[in-house]
């Protein structure tokens, strides 16, 4: 909801003078008609008129009032036309909580216009003292690493692109211990309608969960056994077990830095189903590789399913138990050297 300012006084409607009219006083009139306090405040006689008596002027707003006239005010009009009415826009309540930070318009997640909720609605912060000490209460808010964190005021509004809500906070500045950009020093007063100068961060993203080609060994009694998943996009998954060899779990175990000369392939689910992606097939690996990813394999898995997720039994690098034996530098998993294990060495 949108127009000119008309308040009713001895049966009458009459406008209110834009002298020191402010999104301050503009709020205490949304809230009397019953919409979020959150507003913009017009001047200029943005919005048209039919009423001919002007009635207020020097409008002091708290913000706390109920009732626009329980605000300091001046009866003096002579210098106030309908040139100078005040209007205001009203904005309907949103889905966020008081205090809630988001970024908008950026390249990446990590990046945007800064907007904070006031009340229910999203706004615009503006701020010329705005730095790496505000960026840091952002970010870190939003979960971001803020410790290397940065700033820029949107000057080119392209950028990120143009916002059309309320400018909620101005002259924002932080020391950087704050928890929330409302603990910082701000003003809540504006008569801004242009958003040239809202502020943007870049926050530095959160280390990923795993990296494209990382191996894990998942669900085994020890931490060198288990249902192998690799990672991409941040998001673990499995690996059937066609064509699954000792020398595809050769490559796992020694990507995971265990001993790669005594290994066991499990097959058909072994150490349980995985409930992510399946995303390698028929993996095939010369036994000379140095990540599994590096090794021959399809990515349609479109027939297999979780039931064919395969596994490996690794042993910890330089250990292992008395009387155990081993195959070593053979060419085939079933031939090679003859080593004994005595007392943790072979």
């Amino acid at each position: 909801m949108m127009g000119s300012v008309e308040v009713c006084i001895n049966g009458e409607w009459g406008t209110i003078c834009d002298d020191l009219w402010d999104n301050i006083d503009a709020s205490v009139v949304c809230l009397q008609l019953g919409h979020a306090e959150v507003s913009t405040a017009y001047r200029g006689g943005f919005f048209p008129s039919s009423a001919s008596a002007i009635y207020l002027d020097d409008l002091r707003c708290s913000g706390t009032e109920k009732h626009i006239l329980h605000c300091p005010y001046d009866f003096n009009v002579v210098d106030c036309s309908h040139n100078k009415d005040a209007g205001v826009k009203c904005y309907v309540k949103g889905n966020c909580t008081h205090g809630d930070l988001r970024l908008v318009g950026g390249k990446t997640y990590h990046e945007g216009r800064v907007e904070i909720c006031s009340n229910g609605v999203w706004g615009t912060v503006q701020g010329s003292l705005w730095g790496r000490p505000d960026a840091i209460i952002v970010c870190g808010a939003l979960g971001f690493l803020f410790n290397i964190s940065y700033s820029r005021p949107v000057l080119d509004t392209t950028e990120y692109g143009k916002a059309d809500g309320p400018i909620i906070l101005t002259d924002v500045f932080c020391s950087g211990d704050e928890t929330s950009l409302f603990d910082c020093f701000h003003s809540l007063r504006t008569t801004s309608l242009v958003h040239d100068n809202d502020v943007g961060v870049w926050c530095h993203p959160p280390e990923p969960l795993c990296y494209d080609g990382d191996v894990r060994l998942v669900n085994g009694p020890v931490e060198h056994w288990g249902r192998v998943e690799i990672c991409f996009n941040e998001t673990w998954g499995t690996i059937t077990d066609d064509f699954w060899s000792y020398n595809d779990g050769k490559i796992v175990c020694r990507q995971l830095g265990y001993s790669d000369q005594v290994v066991t392939v499990r097959y058909d689910a072994y150490f349980g189903q995985g409930t992510g992606p399946i995303y390698l097939d028929r993996v095939r690996c010369s036994g000379l590789e140095s990540k599994l990813v590096d090794c021959l394999h399809s990515k349609d898995t479109s027939g297999d399913t979780h039931a064919e997720d395969a596994g490996v039994e690794c042993a910890p690098k330089g250990l292992c138990s008395n009387g155990q034996l081993r195959l070593v530098n053979g060419t085939i998993e079933s031939e090679g050297r003859v080593e004994v294990c005595v007392d943790e060495t072979w």
